[in-house]
Formats: structure tokens, sequence, C-alpha cells
């Protein structure tokens, strides 16, 4: 049997800064502005927010021609604090990055004091270009899914699709690898090591 889908480029809660809730009490309306969390906001991923990660961890084998990738439980988790707008061409930069490195002698991880996550230390180069991002997360649907490209939506998004994270590398046969989820915007890499966040939704 062939599963028909639809590929969405992004998709997150309808509420975006500037925003305001509407309280209805005693005949009057209030308007109560707010604001949603920012990529400084977040120090860290639960478990049970990957849903499937493929090649599987210890794994040696990987299709030449599928990308490694990480599925997560909420359908709109790579964009859900992502700081900016869509572009003009409705692309939407994730707020995380799958970084996909070979594993040489020795772990590329340390603990830092103060860090609240273990540190990976690397050139700017071995990271994803910062404007390529938005191509390498998307969401997938059912194709006959209400959703459309680029959608806000209302109420609980967690079982609308399976969001998916991908790294533009090619794995090697019989090689090992690190990969690691890393924080697409200054104020998450800042907040990651427990340093002060200026500004937490800031997208630079």
């Amino acid at each position: 049997m062939t599963t028909q889908a639809r590929f969405l480029p992004w998709v997150r809660a309808r509420a975006l800064p500037g925003d305001a809730l509407e309280i209805h009490a005693s005949g009057h309306v209030v308007g109560v502005p707010f604001s949603r969390f920012g990529p400084g906001d977040v120090t860290g991923l639960g478990p049970g927010q990957i849903a499937r990660r493929e090649p599987a961890p210890d794994s040696l084998t990987m299709p030449p021609n599928v990308f490694p990738f990480v599925e997560f439980a909420r359908a709109d988790l790579p964009w859900c604090v992502s700081p900016a707008e869509p572009d003009a061409h409705n692309a939407l930069a994730p707020w995380l990055a799958l970084l996909v490195i070979e594993a040489r002698d020795g772990s590329p991880l340390e603990n830092v004091a103060g860090a609240l996550q273990p540190v990976l230390s690397l050139p700017c180069d071995a990271l994803p270009a910062p404007v390529e991002l938005a191509h390498w997360a998307h969401l997938q649907v059912d194709a006959g899914s209400s959703l459309g490209a680029g959608d806000r939506v209302d109420g609980d998004v967690a079982g609308r699709g399976v969001a998916r994270l991908l790294s533009p590398r090619a794995l090697k046969p019989l090689t090992r690898y690190l990969a690691a989820l890393v924080p697409a915007f200054e104020a998450g890499r800042r907040a990651g090591l427990g340093q002060p966040v200026p500004d937490a939704r800031s997208a630079d």
C-alpha cells in the first residue's frame, strides 16, 4: 500500500509576539498582550521529545542516498520558539539544527563549568549555513490533511504530522559519527552555556 503525503515548510501555534489574548468578563473585552518563549529560554530537550533517529544509535549502516535525520514527538517543535518571521519565500528557520560530525579518537564533547549541556567546540564553517537552515526542516502530513504551507494553528499541534530535521551530510560506510542537536541562534547558544541572555527572543 502506498502512503500519500505532503511536506510543509513549517507550522507553529498561532500566537506570536505582540499578539494579545481577549478576556471577556462582565460584558467587557480586555486585551492582554503576551510574548512567546524564544530560543534563549530553552536549555535542553527531554528524551520524550525525540520520536526517531536515523541512523539508529550505534549503527554502522546508512543508505548513501539518505540524509541523517531526527523526528520529533511535537509537530511544531523545530519552529515553536523560532524568533524570526517567515521570509518572502515563506521559509522559517528552525531554532535548532542537526549537526553530524565524524567521531574520531576521544569525545569532542566537553563538560564546561557553568554549562547546562555538554559543549561541542567546532569552527564556524562546520555548522550549517544560517541562510540554509529552513531547507533542512519540514513537516510531513497526510495528503488529506487540512494543514497548509506555513500554517499557524490553534490548540495542540502535537499530533498533526511528523516534524523532521535533517543534516546535509552523506555518511560514509563503516564510519562512526556523532549527531547533536545544537542551537541555531546566539541566544540559544548562550543559554546552553549558562551565560546571561540579554534577549531570549533575539534573532541574531
